[in-house]
């Protein structure tokens, strides 16, 4: 009976303790009140950045809006002078109401070659003139003009000088197209420094007959 006790007791000495507690659970770890505040906070300013990047894009739209509407009022301001000009030429002659019939009327005289808004382009109405220009030079072989070329104070003045400059070239270029001598067509340039604001009149070229 002695020996079965220490068996016994040797075998509880020999085998390891299990352990029979249920294993812990997880706990859920939450971020400290201090971090919660902060996301709240970057969140905030991610949505106040977005606003801001809507509003500067309507800004955008609003701008480009207005400078097409500032180019149509340009247009329309230049038609009004073209019209103008064409009446008070139309009572100084005693001309008919045909505008292309009178425009004959103009050549010999100094003309104004009239250009849209930042543009060096030449609109229909200016070719006609340039047309009478061309006809009045090749009747009269003596005869040279000086092209001089304008913008209005609007933009960079190194650009503005710059256009005057393209305004007048496409002038003489066009001249030259139709067959007149270099020699007989002078370019000069002022780009704003002649300008006394922006108005459409100043976004001009200016053809000055030069008789020998």
């Amino acid at each position: 009976m002695l020996v079965a006790v220490e068996r016994i007791q040797l075998l509880r000495m020999t085998t390891p303790m299990v352990d029979t507690e249920p294993p812990a659970r997880e706990e859920v770890v939450q971020a400290p009140a201090h971090i919660r505040k902060r996301d709240r906070w970057l969140k905030a300013e991610l949505d106040g950045i977005h606003e801001r990047i809507d509003r500067m894009d309507q800004r955008k739209e609003l701008w480009e809006l207005r400078d097409r509407m500032d180019d149509m009022q340009g247009q329309v301001d230049d038609l009004r002078l073209q019209v103008d000009d064409v009446r008070a030429d139309q009572v100084s002659t005693g001309g008919s109401e045909n505008p292309i019939a009178n425009l004959s009327a103009l050549t010999g005289h100094d003309i104004t070659v009239r250009f849209l808004r930042a543009s060096a382009d030449l609109e229909p109405e200016q070719r006609l003139l340039l047309n009478e220009v061309f006809e009045q030079l090749a009747r009269a072989a003596n005869e040279r003009v000086l092209i001089t070329g304008y913008t209005d104070r609007s933009g960079d003045a190194g650009a503005n000088l710059a256009l005057s400059e393209l305004r007048a070239h496409m002038v003489r270029n066009y001249l030259l197209q139709r067959g007149i001598a270099a020699e007989r067509l002078l370019v000069n340039y002022y780009g704003d420094s002649r300008s006394t604001g922006r108005d459409p009149s100043e976004r001009r070229v200016e053809i000055e007959w030069l008789s020998e």
